[in-house]
């Protein structure tokens, strides 16, 4: 093998061993002689990095059975057909490879005494990871469907007024900046309360990342009406993440209404199946809230020209009632002075000299309820005045408070507003009162203490730990 080194050290003969180099020359040629062939072998990615210099990459790969690693090794792709290897595999997959990624790569065996055994890597199949991608795609629709939590955020009900938003997005990311655009161009926009909870959106980092996001919303005190998850679009590599059961799993069980706008150019994500609400883009889910807010607003002016048009048709009744009253009353009239007057002149000439006098009783007496009569009447027509006067001030009065809702509206907003920063736990702090927690509970009184207790005092950019030494206790 072209080894010079002595095969022994000058030891005593009992205590000969052999050199570890020449022991290692043995194996390298008992390896490359069993395991001269190329092979293809399937191994998650648990580390890679390249050598910029001389464009050499190096991976670490493990195979994993129930979350125990039981076997590891290192492979080698060579500078000279790395670019072939890698483009390849991006082009047809459309991402690069990642962390936690699964691979069919064709590998010869090689061992070297100072390197030990490794792969080098000849070639990787990018059909083999797309199908194992869809396969563990197939298999999350089948969890969450045999667990019967698949159509459960869709059987929440989505309020028609979406004014409180909880965004779930990385702050850096374009479709972030299109959902913001799209609402600011708006005036309806301004209603809306909208507020990011940043996230990594991309890699293997994304689903603790989303589920803390998703956790800060649900301690956050505001009363949020959905939550939005957006990103700018991707390949099917980079959107991979929200085919994962766990972030699925989040969005399905989650107690508000969910919205998605991913980016999917082609495909449908399982957050999206699983979304209450699944538009394409970041700026479709704005242009889908800014929609219900309009309905809201078109909704509240309707309803303010039917009641406008409830008095108009009030006010018109009661004109046709006064009128008709006013045509009965003069047809009344009418015919009783005819009667008066019939009866008059049927008794003038047969009574005109024997009851004189009479006569000119009745006739008083005739003047009398004239005059009643026509009091009377006046009466009623000043009654019918102040009852038209009264629609048409309750009319103005509904007309002024109809064109002031959207500012009171809007001041009421403002108002809730200022209440959520006053209770925030930053600005209580900034006031001097912090919390004092002993085994993770809060300590409000000194009967929740003993001597020697060990407390954590929470402060806005860490925490204090003391021991209590002494008790004051105030007295009743």
């Amino acid at each position: 093998m072209g080894y010079s080194a002595p095969l022994f050290d000058q030891v005593p003969q009992e205590q000969q061993a052999i050199k570890l180099s020449y022991l290692l020359e043995e194996i390298r040629g008992v390896v490359q002689r069993a395991f001269r062939d190329k092979y293809w072998i399937t191994a998650e990615v648990s580390n890679y990095s390249r050598n910029n210099s001389s464009g050499h990459y190096y991976f670490d790969l493990v195979e994993t059975e129930k979350g125990v690693q039981i076997a590891f090794a290192r492979a080698n792709l060579w500078g000279g057909i790395a670019s072939r290897v890698l483009s390849d595999f991006q082009s047809i997959t459309g991402g690069p490879i990642v962390n936690g990624m699964e691979l069919l790569m064709q590998v010869s065996v090689s061992m070297h005494p100072q390197y030990g055994l490794s792969f080098t890597i000849h070639d990787i199949n990018p059909e083999y990871t797309l199908g194992n991608l869809e396969r563990q795609r197939q298999e999350t629709i089948n969890r969450l469907q045999s667990e019967g939590i698949w159509e459960r955020n869709k059987e929440h009900h989505l309020p028609m007024l979406l004014q409180r938003i909880a965004v779930i997005s990385s702050d850096t990311a374009a479709g972030w900046g299109d959902f913001q655009q799209q609402l600011a161009q708006n005036i309806v926009g301004r209603l809306m309360q909208v507020e990011l909870f940043p996230s990594i959106m991309q890699g293997t980092d994304t689903t603790p990342s989303i589920f803390q996001a998703m956790a800060k919303i649900h301690q956050s005190e505001t009363p949020f009406d959905a939550i939005v998850i957006i990103r700018g679009g991707g390949s099917k590599m980079d959107l991979s993440a929200f085919d994962s059961y766990q972030i699925c799993r989040y969005i399905a069980l989650n107690p508000l209404p969910v919205i998605t706008g991913i980016g999917h150019d082609r495909d449908t994500s399982i957050a999206d199946m699983v979304a209450h609400t699944s538009l394409k883009t970041p700026t479709a889910v704005a242009d889908f809230l800014l929609r219900r807010m309009e309905q809201v607003i078109l909704q509240l002016f309707n309803a303010e020209n039917r009641l406008s048009n409830l008095l108009t048709a009030i006010m018109d009744g009661q004109r046709e009632a006064i009128q008709r009253l006013i045509n009965r009353s003069s047809l009344s009239l009418t015919r009783m002075e005819k009667d008066y007057l019939i009866t008059i002149h049927s008794y003038k000439y047969r009574l005109e000299q024997l009851i004189h006098e009479k006569l000119v009783g009745e006739e008083n007496k005739l003047d009398v309820q004239l005059a009643q009569t026509a009091s009377t009447l006046a009466i009623e027509r000043t009654k019918l005045r102040e009852q038209e006067q009264r629609l048409t001030y309750h009319k103005e009065r509904l007309e002024r408070w109809l064109s002031d809702f959207p500012q009171r509206l809007e001041l009421r907003q403002d108002q809730y507003d200022q209440i959520a920063r006053l209770h925030d736990p930053y600005n209580i702090m900034n006031r001097g009162f912090v919390p004092v927690v002993r085994d993770g509970k809060a300590i409000t009184y000194t009967t929740q203490v003993r001597e020697g207790d060990q407390l954590r005092i929470l402060l806005m950019d860490g925490e204090l730990g003391t021991n209590v030494r002494t008790i004051k206790r105030d007295t009743p």
